[in-house]
């Protein structure tokens, strides 16, 4: 039996203040857990991504496998683990010896210097006299004892820039970690998981659904519609300059890939310095050769693709908008602000739609 008490207090006006208090320890919880996974957010946000990419490739292995979803979803997050790894670790040590290769070129004290030290097989070193001192010839370099100090020198790079990078070792482990369990979580039962998300929010569902769809948005825009455009002009970069013998190809590719970003111009500001280098060396033809092809193929090839790519993946803010939160992210966030700026703006414009809109409904 009920006890009486409890009994009297059970009125409309209890049940009211009830609700009043747990939907405030709902908001006080949300906000807590927003806290503790902020640290996280980066690995979960492209774990989530990945998932939604990738989700169609799953359905159609899990056909293959009798249904076994768990298992396709297994071998999707393996395989990505087996490819992801080296490609992180050739990332980190092109783009530690960018940042080196850079330094070098800033500190020549004149403009033509740095320019033609770009096209030149070293930067920074001493060039050889007419006896030989200095010069470092070919035998030399292939001696073991040569072979294990470049080793060293260009693993501390790229060790020195992870540590920066990342901020610690640990946490580039605790991050991968995080990022390879969200995404056999997301892809193995993410719909699952939106749907309990979607049901218990505090949020109305139709808003949900169209943030959600902005979130997944900005991801297939910034991986497909953006990222395969920028990996295209610099792989075309790349094989032109390895053509030319130019030095530091994949070096120079890498860094054509982020320039990329900046639609029509950004490729030049690479290819550009690279040809006034090489004529400045006296290598006139190949870079007669590098500004036709910089111009007719790697500025102009991203008006091609882009609007091939952006039938899969599109996001819908002006170009300009997309730029300036790129560097903007990246100026106040860092690396991942790469990521970070254009979801912010997305998702901002998405929440004022909604907010105009809602506010007309009021107004009728």
């Amino acid at each position: 039996m009920t006890p009486p008490h409890r009994a009297a207090d059970d009125g409309p006006g209890d049940r009211t203040s009830d609700r009043r208090v747990f939907r405030w320890l709902a908001w006080l919880f949300m906000a807590a857990t927003a806290i503790t996974l902020l640290p996280l957010w980066v690995p979960m946000l492209l774990a989530a991504w990945f998932a939604h990419l990738v989700d169609p490739l799953v359905d159609w292995l899990a056909r293959r496998l009798g249904g076994r979803r768990n298992a396709a979803s297994f071998i999707i997050v393996i395989g990505l683990l087996l490819l992801l790894v080296p490609i992180s670790v050739a990332m980190v040590s092109l783009v530690g010896s960018a940042v080196t290769f850079t330094r070098k070129i800033m500190a020549s004290p004149e403009w033509r210097v740095a320019l033609e030290a770009i096209v030149s097989d070293s930067v920074g070193t001493p060039k050889p006299s007419g006896n030989g001192a200095g010069a470092v010839s070919v035998t030399a370099l292939a001696e073991p004892k040569q072979i294990t100090n470049m080793l060293k020198e260009h693993g501390t790079i790229a060790l020195d820039f992870l540590g920066k990078f990342f901020g610690a070792t640990s946490a580039l482990v605790v991050q991968l970690f995080v990022f390879f369990l969200a995404a056999y979580a997301f892809v193995k039962d993410g719909a699952r998981q939106w749907a309990w998300s979607r049901d218990h929010l505090p949020l109305d569902a139709r808003h949900l659904d169209r943030l959600h769809a902005a979130f997944h948005e900005t991801g297939r825009g910034l991986v497909i519609g953006v990222g395969l455009t920028c990996a295209a002009q610099a792989v075309v970069s790349t094989i032109t300059y390895l053509a030319l013998g130019i030095p530091r190809a994949f070096l120079l590719g890498a860094v054509t890939f982020f320039a990329a970003f900046i639609p029509s111009f950004g490729t030049g500001l690479v290819w550009v310095p690279v040809a006034i280098g090489l004529a400045f060396t006296g290598n006139s033809v190949k870079a007669i050769i590098l500004v036709a092809v910089g111009i007719i193929l790697i500025s102009t090839i991203d008006n091609i693709l882009r609007p091939i790519f952006s039938r899969w993946g599109s996001l819908d803010l002006p170009v300009w908008v997309l730029i300036v939160a790129i560097f903007g992210g990246f100026m106040m966030f860092g690396a991942w602000g790469f990521v970070l700026g254009p979801l912010i703006l997305r998702l901002t414009r998405e929440a004022l739609d909604i907010a105009r809109e809602e506010r007309g409904f009021a107004g009728g």
